[in-house]
């Protein structure tokens, strides 16, 4: 598991759909204005016990964290602004202000306790692509008060919380090898390099866990997979904090000015910035951003002089407050009301938590007061509440004038308004004054947040601003008996906000749905409950016209039924409540329902229930939109991502489906239902598979208006797990044994359960409306805009020396990026990475008669796992090659390309295709529960074990492998020394003790400090000069030239009489070599019958290592 990062980046032909507005996608409110950042919120969760030592400690945090801000950012941006916001369970002080809008679900930095895949690491949670703004910073108590600690595990705070300043702020990703990304690639000269940026990063390679010398692994050509870069401490590059931040030399991000090569970019590395930004750097990524865009913020002038001392507010959590504004305008007669009044009835007796304050306002042509500000705290005082609800209909619409009055209940007593609620519900726009626009400044003064329901496709436009304005969320309910997002949304508006109520009385929405019931006959249906919940369950059955009956099965197969204690029925609200006064069995649930009434109804079914261990967290689904509010001229979709978690841990595996309702294409109509089936897998919409998140592209419009989306996750078949540990390590760390990728996933299976939840709306502009069926047969079809999405996981899986065949992997895009199936593929193949990136289709194309297996005019299904095995041609050199590929559709949409990969025929073995299909096959069961880097990796581990059971994958490939597999090359001093390494010996390869570089022997080069300096690496690097060997040398740049003893053999070869003395010698060394070889093959796996060739071997020049 690496970082949390989600969310698409999808680009078009000649179209631009990155964008989104701030309004629904910047949660946090944050804004960069004359280079300072002012509404910046820091919360505190209301479970982290009560220290004013970690207020003050925090301030010192984010006063050094903005002196670094503005040093790495050239002068651009520091913090001017911080807002601590405490929760309601730490004392009240007189230096606390009352929270206005600030909270924690909205904070862009938290502290809170540790998520167990990272532990006390700081990350960001992201759900988009490249250059969308994340969710939240995630800091834990330790990190926060254990300053040493910290020191020496990530090196100084400030560095690292810029570091995680630009994932959060600017959508960038990490410059160092995570996950399954390679530690180690072949570079467009030939050589092999660390995966790095800049490249003036210089360092050596040791293997992490046996603490010797790297070898090459015979299979792919590249170091072992324990080997790792360690950086020299004594480096004077200045490139880059996204990758290690913890140099004292790395002062800016790295970039594509190529005047400065100590923080160029290096857009060759397989990391993730490169895989999911296309190769550009971040500061190319972040001049894009809305901070910086356009020559916005430029450097202050040097001479002046700037004070980045943050301001700081300190704010505490305040009781949540709400305000029900109701339309009982004329429009809402009959059954419209009547389902308003059922909702805001569930809502009032269920869903509001105790301790909270309610008031109700209704509005029509003039708004009034039905029930001032009133504390819940009993059942008494929900009822009186439900009896104030408007019973009546008529006159016009003003709301406007609704909300005003919802201000003035929230002043009642004079008290501050800043920081409620009021939630909005009406099916009209707006006929009288004072209308939404007009009342503009007073809201914003007021400081309230407002949810909006637009109760049909003819609810007022502006309903859908006013809630992203001020903050809030937006619903869109179209009225028809088939849909329950009336009931949905109002819940959402509660558990949208989960951390401002106690875990325990958040209610957790398990199922909702309806069913069209003929008269006299009946129906049934399920739910499955799982052990994270089955405290306080209730089951809800709402019907529109009489009577019914309704009766419940236990997984045990016991029936509970109207004699049960829980039951009742509440004629006025046509409702009839089975409250399960037991915690409910983990299984499944079977109910059915009879209707008694003589004519057909429709019957609305809510299934709730809360944590069922106060002590243990419950799977949660937690749901968004990329944008609330679209014109079609800008951006031609809306992506949906849902988040199913317990706690921080991420849930995998799980089926999750989103629900459109959509406006009629014909005025007057009614509208339809589209269903989009939401991915964890890494491609095209999501970014990150296996992260928990969940996305898709939604593209299905039919008409500008109204689109309301609700999202239902289950676990039927029983599939789903949780990833509950990664590693114990951080993802990268001063410390090089912690600098592990994390890749070893520790999984709990999950009982079957399902979750539905709210997305919210968002409204369509500009798109098309049609008044009549005439006007609609009359129009032109749309043409086909949409290109597939840019593939962002090529991978090479293997390449045959023998044959000159590569086998490819990656997974499917779309016709339309993520749905439906492309045309075909257009694949390239370089001998450098630039002509991929920078003129794709000057680089050669693979046809179909270079493919050997698969086919790249016969694409699978979008999301599909293709592999595809070619073979390269002649003319493409074997000692290194770079691919690429896009996808294009049926009518000439193209793809952007994609990833860059990059291999050789030096030192690969070989395999099938139909060999790592097979494999596939057998492991998809277990490979669907991991994440995209980790199937890759198993992938090759498996053709890897494939390999060691064919003789002709441990055949050496030529006399100079042979040569350098089976030498003793003890006391070797110098290159004139190759004749001796000719001779031949049939010992066990053993490392060059005391070959030098220079004046630096290769010991000294690749000796690290011991493991039991490491802890304390970072003080001395920021304290004191530092002491590891060789750290000012130029020769450990960590790269491999892979040509250097191939051309010393031959240039010994062409030396006539000596040459025939080299070739019978080493004909005798490959008849000995293959005997040794044999009889190790019998007893080693495949990484030990290669005899890898010794890193140090091969160092040869100070440019090399």
């Amino acid at each position: 598991m690496n970082r949390l990062y989600c969310f698409g980046l999808v680009v078009f032909c000649c179209m631009e759909v990155g964008h989104v507005s701030d309004a629904s996608w910047g949660k946090s409110g944050v804004v960069l204005k004359e280079n300072g950042y002012n509404g910046l919120v820091v919360a505190i969760h209301n479970t982290i016990t009560e220290n004013e030592a970690m207020l003050q400690r925090l301030q010192e945090i984010f006063e050094e964290t903005s002196r670094f801000l503005f040093k790495a950012t050239k002068r651009r941006a520091f913090l001017r602004e911080v807002t601590i916001l405490v929760p309601r369970s730490w004392s009240d002080k007189p230096e606390y202000e009352k929270a206005r809008k600030e909270s924690f679900e909205k904070a862009s930095i938290i502290v809170d306790r540790a998520n167990r895949l990272y532990g006390n690491n700081p990350y960001v949670k992201q759900m988009g692509g490249c250059g969308m703004e994340g969710e939240y910073l995630h800091l834990t108590p330790e990190f926060v008060m254990d300053e040493v600690s910290s020191r020496r595990q990530w090196g100084p705070t400030d560095r690292l919380l810029v570091h995680e300043w630009a994932h959060l702020r600017w959508g960038v990703f990490d410059e160092y090898p995570i996950g399954g990304y390679s530690n180690f690639y072949v570079s467009s000269s030939g050589k092999v390099e660390a995966t790095k940026c800049s490249l003036q990063v210089h360092g050596n390679i040791r293997n992490q866990k046996t603490k010797e010398d790297c070898k090459l692994n015979n299979r792919t050509g590249l170091p072992e997979s324990n080997c790792r870069f360690i950086p020299n401490a004594g480096s004077t590059t200045t490139g880059s904090l996204m990758y290690m931040q913890f140099l004292p030399s790395i002062t800016e991000f790295c970039h594509s000015n190529s005047s400065d090569p100590a923080a160029l970019h290096n857009r060759e590395a397989p990391n993730r910035q490169n895989q999911l930004c296309a190769g550009r750097s971040t500061w190319d990524v972040m001049s894009k951003s809305d901070d910086f865009i356009d020559g916005r913020n430029p450097p202050v002038p040097e001479d002046a002089v700037v004070d980045t001392m943050p301001v700081y507010r300190f704010v505490r959590s305040r009781e949540r407050r709400v305000v029900l504004v109701l339309d009982r305008s004329g429009s809402m007669e009959g059954r419209r009301l009547t389902k308003l009044r059922q909702a805001a009835s569930t809502f009032i007796r269920k869903t509001i938590d105790q301790g909270n304050y309610l008031g109700i306002v209704e509005f029509s042509d003039f708004a009034q007061e039905l029930a001032p500000m009133t504390l819940i705290d009993g059942k008494d005082s929900r009822e009186t509440l439900i009896a104030r609800l408007p019973h009546s209909v008529g006159g016009w619409t003003s709301i406007g004038g609704a909300v005003l009055k919802a201000i003035e209940v929230l002043r009642a007593g004079e008290l501050d308004p800043a920081g409620a609620a009021i939630l909005v519900i009406s099916d009209g726009g707006e006929n009288r004054s004072p209308t939404i626009p007009e009342i503009h400044d007073v809201i914003e003064e007021s400081g309230v947040v407002i949810d909006t329901i637009a109760y049909s496709e003819q609810a007022d436009e502006n309903l859908a601003s006013l809630a992203a304005n001020t903050g809030g969320m937006s619903f869109f309910y179209s009225g028809d008996d088939d849909s329950t997002v009336l009931d949905d949304a109002f819940t959402t508006t509660v558990t949208g906000r989960g951390e401002e109520t106690s875990n325990q009385n958040v209610p957790i929405k398990l199922w909702s749905g309806m069913m069209s019931i003929e008269a006299r006959k009946e129906a049934s249906g399920h739910v499955y409950i799982d052990s994270t919940v089955g405290g306080g369950t209730e089951f809800v059955f709402t019907y529109t016209e009489s009577r019914i009956a309704a009766v419940i099965e236990r997984p045990d197969g016991s029936v509970i039924d109207k004699h049960y204690v829980g039951y009742s029925v509440d004629s006025q609200f046509k409702r009839v409540t089975f409250y399960l006064n037991e915690t409910a069995q983990t299984g499944k649930w079977v109910f059915n329902v009879t209707n008694l009434f003589y004519i057909p109804q429709v019957v609305t079914i809510s299934i709730n229930s809360h944590p069922s261990n106060p002590e243990s967290e419950p799977i949660k689904v937690t749901s968004k939109l990329s944008d609330t509010e679209v014109d079609y001229r800008v951006s031609k979709l809306v992506t949906i991502y849902a988040d199913v978690t317990k706690g921080y841990l991420p849930v995998i595996g799980v089926n999750v489906t989103a629900v459109v309702d959509r406006p009629a294409v014909v005025d007057g109509e009614t509208g339809t239902k589209a269903t989009l089936r939401l991915l964890d897998n890494g491609a095209g919409a999501d970014v990150e598979k296996n992260d928990g998140v969940y996305s898709g592209h939604f593209l299905e419009f039919t008409a500008d208006g109204h689109y309301g989306v609700r999202v239902t996750v289950d676990n039927e078949h029983g599939k789903g797990q949780i990833v509950v540990l990664a590693t114990d390590r951080p993802d990268l760390s001063v410390n090089s044994d912690n600098a592990t990728s994390i890749t070893n996933m520790t999984y709990e299976e999950v009982d079957p359960f399902n979750r539905v939840v709210s997305s919210g709306s968002f409204q369509l502009m500009n798109y098309r409306r049609f008044n009549s069926e005439e006007e609609l047969d009359t129009s032109t079809e749309i043409p086909d805009i949409y290109a597939p999405s840019r593939i962002t996981d090529l991978s090479i899986v293997s390449v045959s020396r023998e044959t000159r065949d590569v086998t490819l992997r990656w997974t499917a895009p779309g016709d339309d990026l993520d749905r439906g199936i492309v045309a075909w593929y257009d694949l390239r193949i370089s001998d450098t990475f630039s002509e991929l990136y920078d003129s794709f289709e000057s680089a050669t194309m693979l046809n179909s008669s270079n493919v050997v297996e698969g086919d790249l005019s016969s694409p699978e299904q979008s999301g599909s796992i293709e592999i595809v095995v070619v073979k390269l041609p002649v003319s493409v050199s074997t000692f290194k090659f770079m691919i690429s590929i896009r996808a294009v559709d049926d009518v000439g949409n193209i793809a952007e390309p994609s990833n860059v990969v990059s291999a050789n025929f030096e030192r690969f073995a070989t395999t099938t295709v139909a060999d790592v299909i097979e494999n596939y096959s057998a492991e998809e069961s277990s490979l669907q529960t991991e994440r995209g880097h980790e199937n890759t990796t198993q992938l090759e581990n498996t053709t890897q074990r494939i390999m060691g059971n064919d003789d002709s994958g441990a055949k050496m490939g030529n006399v100079q492998q042979n040569i350098n597999e089976n030498r003793s090359a003890e006391n070797v001093t110098s290159r004139d020394d190759i004749q001796m390494r000719l001779t031949g010996s049939t010992e066990k390869t053993t490392t060059l003790k005391h070959e030098t570089v220079g004046n630096v022997s290769v010991e000294d080069a690749l000796v690290a400090p011991p493991p039991s300096q490491w802890p304390t690496l970072a003080d001395d690097m920021f304290a004191s000069p530092t002491t590891v060997k060789a750290a000012n040398t130029s020769s450990m740049l960590g790269s491999l030239d892979y040509n250097m003893e191939t051309w010393e053999f031959w240039t010994l070869l062409s030396g006539g009489t000596v040459a025939m003395v080299l070739i019978i010698t080493a004909i005798l060394v490959i008849a000995r070599a293959r005997e040794y070889h044999n009889k190790k093959r019998a007893r080693f796996d495949l990484d030990q019958v290669s005899s890898p060739i010794v890193i140090s071997d091969i160092m040869k020049g100070e440019d090399t290592l």
